[in-house]
């Protein structure tokens, strides 16, 4: 299954009532005149050729029918201004590359990436194209993937170029590693040249997510574990690169993906948890003076890090469950009994524990003061610290069904799911919606009754007005075939509880819910 399936799912979705007219007929004019079609749409629903597609979209006929952002990405107002034009490597883009690279600018890294820092994938990624091929065709790619579809062949080509010049940079560390002079410079070189290779596949993994990608994005992340691993580990590239803002913000990233992703919250972090913890507590390698606010998930990085450490020891108690030796079933239960009773014992220590440290935790004092300095009103603030408690009441609802596997209809899952949705609702339309998607899921697999299923779908259609990373469409198809699964369950009498992460696993997907 994949996206498109996805959204042929979406259309089982039965038709809204239509609203009544009760204006006048100028009104309805006004509604002729604006129908209610986005790019995407349009795209879709128009049989041409990528670059005849591609020329539809530079029509200035075709403006008034945008949305806004789109109108700003194609206005003469908004040139590549991060850009030199006097740039050797800006020169080697046609006129189709330069609008991807806009798009990437002005849709994604000014609009929906940026969550309150946008130094990592508009100043430092720009800054890098400007200087390296290998970066500049990530970001075209990127762009063009978002305002084309990923399965572009404009935007294909720009993919197929990255790797040709990351294949030629691997093999020149392979020829370096087998050279007995290496010195201390080449080593440095070496460093930066890796550092790049990871920034490409991070760049190109964000950009499969962004577009609905339920696959491909993992195997980059397991290319960057790979070159993390030529470090020497985690502790060795974190002993290298220790003022190095750029590698905070790379291994932040790896970081964040690899926790929300489907693998993760089943079975475990990549990267195993401790390795995190030692890097981001032992060695403080993001301290907040040097670091500032993470530009992925805020201030929030102590709950990501219990995150993790959850679904790490939910793959521990998922070992202890295994069926005993045949030699044991064969006794007179005893044993069995014991056991099991020792595991129940062991599983309610750990949820203990755990939901009192997400309860305690706080955002560091450092952080707040940070944003409130930056927007002396506090709303910016404001929105971080709501998110922030969305993030509590999401991990305590994921600790409940996911750890301790407690029916999703319990009192106290649904209690957290209405205050859950209330600060959802909050967020929608603010930077923080980029943010969302971990809560949808959770919130949307825990609303098992006809009406919070209802309200739950008006949230997200006005998430997705705002939002148009793919990757919300496919956590709401998710949530859709969990609803259909624990129908069925319920209807058949079994327990009202469904193993999300094993169903999207049976469906061959491994997503990252960011």
């Amino acid at each position: 299954m994949n996206l498109e399936d996805v959204e042929r799912f979406e259309e089982l979705d039965e038709p809204e009532a239509p609203i009544e007219n009760t204006n006048n007929d100028k009104e309805s004019e006004d509604i002729g005149k604006y129908p209610p079609m986005d790019e995407s749409q349009m795209l879709e629903n128009t049989y041409a050729s990528d670059n005849d597609l591609i020329n539809i979209l530079k029509s200035k006929k075709l403006h008034p029918y945008l949305r806004p952002t789109v109108q700003l990405l194609l206005s003469m107002k908004n040139t590549l201004k991060f850009i030199s034009p006097s740039s050797p490597i800006l020169r080697q883009l046609d006129t189709t590359g330069k609008l991807f690279l806009e798009n990437y600018v002005t849709n994604l890294a000014m609009n929906m990436l940026d969550i309150g820092n946008k130094k990592f994938f508009l100043d430092y990624a720009i800054t890098q194209a400007t200087n390296e091929p290998v970066i500049l065709y990530c970001l075209v790619a990127w762009g063009g993937m978002f305002l084309a579809g990923k399965s572009n062949e404009e935007a294909k080509k720009y993919v197929s170029k990255s790797y040709q010049l990351i294949s030629l940079k691997r093999e020149s560390f392979r020829k370096s590693e087998i050279n007995e002079m290496v010195t201390t410079k080449s080593t440095k070189l070496d460093n930066d040249e890796r550092i790049k290779i990871l920034l490409v596949h991070i760049l190109l993994f964000c950009a499969e997510i962004s577009t609905g990608d339920v696959n491909n994005w993992y195997q980059k992340l397991l290319q960057c574990k790979e070159l993390l691993d030529e470090y020497g580990g985690l502790k060795e590239f974190v002993k290298l690169n220790k003022h190095n803002k750029v590698a905070k913000w790379i291994l932040s990233n790896i970081f964040y993906h690899d926790v929300l992703s489907t693998r993760t919250l089943g079975e475990g972090t990549l990267i195993p948890i401790e390795e995190y913890k030692i890097a981001f507590i032992g060695e403080n390698f993001l301290n907040v003076k040097e670091y500032g606010l993470d530009p992925f998930y805020g201030l929030s990085q102590n709950l990501y890090l219990l995150l993790g450490e959850v679904a790490s020891y939910r793959r521990i108690l998922k070992n202890m469950k295994m069926p005993l030796p045949l030699n044991y079933e064969m006794m007179d239960g005893l044993l069995a009994s014991t056991n099991e009773r020792n595991y129940r014992e062991i599983e309610n220590s750990w949820f203990q524990i755990f939901d009192l440290q997400i309860q305690n935790s706080q955002p560091p004092k450092e952080m707040v003061d940070l944003l409130l300095k930056s927007d002396p009103s506090g709303k910016f603030l404001e929105h971080h610290l709501t998110w922030y408690e969305l993030t509590q009441i999401s991990l305590r609802i994921y600790i409940r069904i996911s750890f301790k596997e407690i029916v999703f209809d319990d009192n106290e899952v649904q209690q957290l799911r209405e205050r859950g949705l209330i600060l959802f609702n909050i967020l929608i339309g603010t930077k923080l919606q980029s943010l969302l998607g971990l809560s949808l899921l959770m919130l949307g697999i825990t609303s098992v009754y006809d009406s919070d299923r209802s309200l739950l779908k008006t949230s997200y259609n006005r998430l997705v007005e705002n939002y148009h990373i793919k990757n919300v469409q496919v956590c709401w198809g998710i949530v859709r075939q969990i609803w259909n699964r624990y129908d069925w369950q319920v209807n058949l009498q079994h327990p009202h509880y469904v193993d999300w992460s094993e169903f999207v696993n049976s469906m061959g997907w491994n997503c990252c819910f960011t």
